[in-house]
């Protein structure tokens, strides 16, 4: 675990672990963190809204971008 981390957003490692695994699992188009590796906070492009990190709604430093055809699409 990153110190900076640690320091900084006070994160439950096995939390942020489960967290990125479901990232990656939701086959995002991008994904931006902080530095090099894996730090907080993170930004999600285009995850699958069908995937278990849409669904939990992760709370800590994430944000997840989708592009959406009409307002009825941002109700998931």
């Amino acid at each position: 675990m990153d110190e900076y981390l640690r320091d900084n957003y006070k994160a439950d490692e096995n939390y942020l672990k489960k967290a990125i695994e479901d990232i990656e699992a939701s086959y995002p188009k991008e994904v931006i963190y902080h530095k090099e590796g894996k730090e907080l906070p993170i930004i999600v492009i285009s995850p699958d809204t069908g995937s278990d990190f849409v669904k939990e709604a992760y709370f800590l430093p994430v944000l997840w971008v989708v592009e959406i055809n009409s307002k009825k699409d941002l109700v998931l």
